[in-house]
């Protein structure tokens, strides 16, 4: 999936439910823009307009709108790509595991 996501701008999420998705996990450490439903896990990833862009759960019109937007702006997909994979990076560093099991 690695070299899928390296070549992705946008990554993007309809789910009506879902937990804490690895394709988004691994969208957003390859610097892919999320556009994803409000969902409970999506949105503990994402913050909208500063790692990638959220929607109300079935707003289809709002999530083709925000598609549209960064195709429309496309200089906006590298400044959230670049927070998208520094925020995933921070919260999935080994090492910040390591030193939680530690203090177990």
């Amino acid at each position: 999936m690695y070299d899928f996501w390296q070549n992705q701008d946008v990554f993007v999420n309809i789910s009506d439910n879902e937990g804490r998705p690895i394709s988004n996990i691994e969208a957003m450490i390859n610097g892919a823009v999320p556009v994803v439903t409000d969902t409970y896990g999506s949105i503990a990833d994402v913050s909208d307009n500063i790692n990638g862009l959220d929607v109300p759960i079935g707003d289809y019109k709002t999530m083709a709108d925000k598609i549209s937007f960064l195709n429309d702006n496309r200089s906006e997909i590298a400044g959230l790509g670049i927070a998208a994979r520094e925020y995933m990076i921070k919260k999935n560093d080994i090492n910040f595991y390591k030193n939680q099991w530690q203090k177990l």
